[in-house]
């Protein structure tokens, strides 16, 4: 599917599917709008005109019409963004928010608050705040409950500006790699090969050498 990213430095660029997607396979935006144009019909049909009024609009045809019934309708400096404008950027994409578009660019936001001025006032806040680490509620629980927290991401699939600083050419030949696994060791004669990108918490009972994975797992095996 065609989307947008951004990254930790605000930078937002565009990625393009290099192939048609299986069958009647659909982006994830579409597959929503298609049910926000069947629950409409259905409750008009069902005559509660006010409850179908909440699903209007969503008529997307592609991933750049929900991009700019979103983003580009409401994110700050979103109207001098588009797929076309994207694209002539390249890989360097700009960093938000645009501020502008002039000579065939976007342009962004290298610094926030260069001004010096913020919030409504012109004033930064700053509020002290104390870390109680295991005081917290349930913290201590959680520690002696769960042995290892795990909160990572398959280094295929980590974004980091290496990374989509690449050529595109580079980011399809790496896609289309066998995949890289993140390994959890839990004892040597135990690993635990991980493919998730949702927070897994693994909880081993040392006695009884039982295993408990709680999280969303696309697969798990064990060797």
């Amino acid at each position: 599917m065609n989307l947008t990213s951004m990254n930790g430095e605000r930078r937002m660029r565009l990625t393009e599917r290099y192939m048609d997607p299986p069958g009647s396979a659909r982006p994830d935006c579409l597959i929503v709008a298609g049910l926000a144009q069947a629950l409409e019909k259905s409750w008009r049909g069902a005559g509660k005109n006010d409850i179908a009024d909440k699903f209007k609009g969503y008529d997307w045809k592609t991933e750049e019409d929900a991009f700019m019934d979103g983003y580009n309708k409401h994110a700050e400096g979103g109207s001098f963004v588009t797929y076309e404008r994207l694209r002539a950027m390249g890989t360097n994409g700009f960093q938000e928010p645009a501020v502008d578009f002039k000579d065939g660019k976007i342009i962004g936001t290298k610094r926030l608050y260069a001004d010096g001025k913020f919030g409504k006032d012109g004033k930064a806040k700053f509020m002290a705040t104390q870390w109680r680490g295991l005081e917290a509620p349930g913290k201590q629980q959680e520690k002696e409950k769960f042995l290892y927290l795990v909160n990572n991401y398959e280094p295929r699939d980590r974004y980091d500006d290496d990374q989509q600083r690449t050529h595109r050419e580079n980011r399809v030949a790496s896609m289309a790699a066998p995949r890289v696994r993140s390994s959890c060791s839990i004892k040597p004669e135990m690993v635990f090969l991980i493919r998730s990108q949702t927070l897994a918490i693994i909880r081993c009972a040392i006695f009884s050498y039982s295993l408990e994975l709680s999280g969303l797992f696309g697969s798990v095996t064990s060797r």
